[in-house]
């Protein structure tokens, strides 16, 4: 039966090849369509890249990856996005995308090249130097976050704009030649592949003698919490800071005496021609000029006066602190240049913690 079958299909194709019909043929199997491919980012050490493809048919292809360092394959890099590495550095990349879906022809296309790979780029948090800027103290480089790790750090004082020999450390101990003039500092961080990053010379405020509180002081190591009083004058100013840069309060309000109050939550407390701090008297008075006052240690409660002056202004300040805040403003008042000589007159409280005065000239306790 078998035998009569083979004859049967034989005699059969030999009959449609005869009439010029011919058999049916197994079916091919259709491609997988590819659509663009590209690569988005900059193509330098560290950075990553990204492989963008277009839409790829029929729907549900999936799609497989591989990364080439000129033309060759880089091992591992077989992601649709890849980081550049130093090895990478002055070639350039393509990435080959494959489209395979059961039923279909896999098909594959790659992209354009990169430009040729760059020096990386190294990033770091704010650069400070911290210390009193006092003769004979040792200041130092703030604790920075530099990023890739592995970053090396250099170090250069300055002492003006002049480089200080041997002084190529994190720390410098201030000596008697740089009374008066401006410490700076440069911080440089390096690293195999990435371009040398510094945010260039920082450089303080002045040197003072052995008293002076000038420069970036971190709370708990330069200075402990708490209150402190200073002769102030018309160029002292001070900040305290939550961090590099960042403000929560500042004094003082006029030319005379200044009080602060740092909070053990402070993580900089920066004066700058102040001259020396201390403990703030407790000898109360009753009868004070312009500047900062503790009510009860320091000024009397009761009723004040004091006689305004023509083409002055007199502003006086009640307070609940010291912390150089809006919030710490009990009451204010300001007298603007009066037409004659004219008495002003002032009742600080018993609760009030401060009082602040500034142009009235000389106040008395009257009661």
């Amino acid at each position: 039966m078998k035998r009569v079958l083979q004859v049967v299909l034989a005699l059969a194709t030999t009959l449609l090849l005869t009439v010029g019909i011919a058999p049916p043929t197994p079916a091919v199997a259709a491609t997988v369509k590819t659509a663009s491919v590209s690569i988005t980012g900059t193509a330098k050490v560290g950075s990553t890249l990204t492989a963008k493809t277009g839409k790829w048919k029929p729907s549900g292809v999936k799609l497989g990856y591989q990364w080439y360092r000129s033309g060759k394959a880089i091992k591992g890099a077989t992601r649709s996005t890849y980081v550049v590495t130093v090895t990478d550095l002055g070639k350039q990349l393509t990435v080959k995308v494959a489209g395979s879906k059961k039923g279909y022809k896999a098909a594959k296309r790659t992209s354009a090249k990169t430009a040729k790979v760059g020096l990386g780029t190294i990033t770091h948090s704010q650069v400070d130097i911290l210390g009193k800027l006092a003769v004979g103290n040792t200041v130092r480089a703030m604790k920075t976050t530099w990023s890739p790790s592995g970053v090396r750090l250099s170090y250069q004082w300055f002492r003006d704009n002049d480089p200080i020999t041997g002084a190529t450390g994190p720390t410098y101990r201030l000596t008697a030649a740089d009374v008066g003039t401006f410490t700076g500092l440069i911080v440089t961080g390096r690293l195999a592949g990435y371009r040398d990053a510094s945010p260039g010379l920082f450089a303080v405020d002045e040197v003072g003698d052995a008293t002076s509180w000038n420069g970036t002081l971190e709370v708990g190591v330069d200075v402990p919490p708490g209150t402190y009083q200073s002769a102030g004058g018309s160029g002292c100013y001070w900040e305290r800071q939550s961090g590099p840069g960042k403000a929560i309060g500042a004094g003082p309000l006029g030319s005379g005496t200044t009080i602060v109050t740092i909070a053990p939550t402070d993580r900089f407390f920066v004066p700058m021609g102040c001259g020396s701090w201390a403990t703030p008297s407790t000898e109360p008075v009753t009868t004070i000029g312009d500047g900062d006052y503790l009510v009860g240690s320091q000024v009397s409660p009761g009723r004040y006066q004091a006689t305004h002056t023509t083409g002055t202004e007199c502003y006086w300040e009640l307070r609940s602190g010291f912390g150089g805040t809006d919030g710490d403003i009990v009451a204010y008042t300001m007298y603007r240049k009066p037409l004659a000589t004219s008495v002003v007159e002032v009742v600080i409280p018993e609760d009030a913690v401060g009082f602040v005065t500034d142009g009235c000239g000389q106040w008395t306790l009257v009661r």
